[in-house]
């Protein structure tokens, strides 16, 4: 939403996925309609005619010091960045996307669902090398780099069960198979929920922390996703069962409706058929 009360003119963007940038959109339909009220700005004497950035080449061995993966502390969200055919590419909440450099250091988006700036810095010796990003519209952030956790089935295992949210009325079973989690109801995503760190996964833009007790047991999971955070739900007590889907134990909203119900109203976006 963006407002202009001297010119009594509110341009207000609805969207269930931020990636499609509604500050932006917000931003071109006001210079559509405002177009005669504001004039550009006009550059000091002296002053440097504005250029857009341009890229330069890299070498391979250079593009590949900026590779790994990345962890925002503050929302748990991933960034992985690896080499392939010669481009940096990014993978972040669930959309893929280049990056390519301006300097050393500076890189920005190429074909990206919104304009992206990244700029590497390094803390010195034994510190995890940061990424600090800049999206379109939004407060900058900075990411750390981190090595992904790999835990063995039986670690998983601690996982598994029922949960429910109070808050949301729903119920999510996670369950074992190959190896790997997943969440089990009807339209769940058929990827599983990949670890980042202790107790802490992701899956298709969610971040998915699950709760211990004193005693070390798993009693919780907590969703967060963007602008939506703490969508708490609680372990139900395990059975010998646990590991199969039960469709009548399990209800029939999709995960991602769930938490984004928070932002627009969960039933419109079912009716809908959105994913």
């Amino acid at each position: 939403m963006i407002r202009f009360p001297e010119q009594r003119f509110s341009v207000v963007c609805l969207a269930n996925l931020s990636t499609i940038n509604p500050s932006k959109l917000c931003r071109q339909v006001a210079d559509i309609y405002l177009a005669d009220q504001f004039k550009p700005k006009k550059e000091k004497k002296g002053a440097a005619p504005a250029t857009q950035a341009k890229f330069i080449k890299l070498s391979e061995k250079e593009l590949k010091e900026r590779t790994g993966t990345f962890i925002n502390p503050e929302t748990g969200t991933i960034w992985k960045l690896s080499l392939k055919d010669g481009k940096l590419m990014v993978e972040a909440g669930g959309f893929s996307f280049q990056i390519s450099p301006i300097s050393k250091t500076q890189f920005r988006s190429v074909d990206a669902p919104e304009d992206i700036d990244i700029k590497f810095e390094e803390q010195g010796k034994n510190k995890p090398l940061l990424m600090q990003v800049h999206i379109e519209g939004r407060k900058p952030s900075t990411l750390e780099a981190v090595q992904l956790v790999s835990p063995t089935p039986a670690q998983l295992s601690n996982y598994v069960g029922d949960y429910y949210s109070d808050e949301l009325q729903v119920s999510y079973k996670v369950v074992l198979e190959d190896g790997k989690l997943f969440f089990k109801h009807r339209n769940a995503p058929d990827k599983p929920l990949e670890p980042t760190l202790r107790d802490k996964f992701s899956i298709l833009g969610l971040n998915i922390d699950f709760i211990r007790n004193e005693q070390n047991k798993v009693t919780a999971l907590i969703v967060n996703a963007d602008r939506v955070k703490n969508i708490r739900f609680k372990k139900n007590r395990l059975n010998k069962s646990e590991n199969k889907w039960s469709k009548k134990r399990s209800f029939n909203r999709p995960l991602r409706h769930i938490v984004f119900s928070h932002i627009i109203y969960c039933d419109l976006i079912l009716s809908c058929g959105v994913h």
